[in-house]
């Protein structure tokens, strides 16, 4: 049996990375996944635990955030990567070439405001006029976007910085 890349992936469930029995017999050893790691936290993750041992052969590539990774797969650049949920909500509706094939439940509250010890914003309401940083396509702008809108605040009302 000769699998491709993209038939390989058909058949891949992300979570566990294992493969299906008439994929495990075949010769994949010409057969490159490009993997998006985040951050550099899949590979150690892999080789700690000894799951680094697949029939094919792993390219890893490093990204900081999730709408990067839609981007590099939109592109054909990579196959395979994991994010959050709103960077895939901004990947649909820009019309890009992902689907989803696994998901995983986890918290969304590891989100959080910083600002410098010598700024005056002591509150979300505090933000207005104020220079805000974020990364676009992210669950940090769908967070912003909702912080804001509780405190009667738009992206209209602080300068945006992306």
């Amino acid at each position: 049996m000769n699998l491709t890349r993209r038939s390989l992936l058909a058949s891949l469930p992300v979570a566990a990375m294992t493969l299906p029995h008439q994929a495990r017999s075949a010769d994949l050893s010409g057969v490159t996944l490009r993997v998006a790691a985040f951050r550099g936290v899949d590979q150690p993750i892999l080789k700690a635990t000894g799951l680094d041992h697949f029939p094919y052969k792993v390219e890893y590539s490093e990204f900081n955030s999730g709408n990067l990774i839609a981007r590099a797969i939109d592109a054909d650049a990579i196959d395979l990567g994991a994010w959050s949920e709103i960077p895939m909500v901004f990947a649909a509706a820009s019309g890009a070439r992902v689907a989803i094939a696994a998901t995983l439940d986890g918290p969304t509250t590891n989100q959080a405001v910083l600002v410098p010890t010598r700024s005056t914003a002591k509150s979300i309401a505090d933000l207005r006029g104020k220079r805000v940083g974020y990364i676009r396509s992210t669950t940090t702008q769908y967070f912003l976007l909702k912080m804001l809108k509780a405190h009667n605040l738009s992206f209209s009302d602080i300068i945006q910085l992306l």
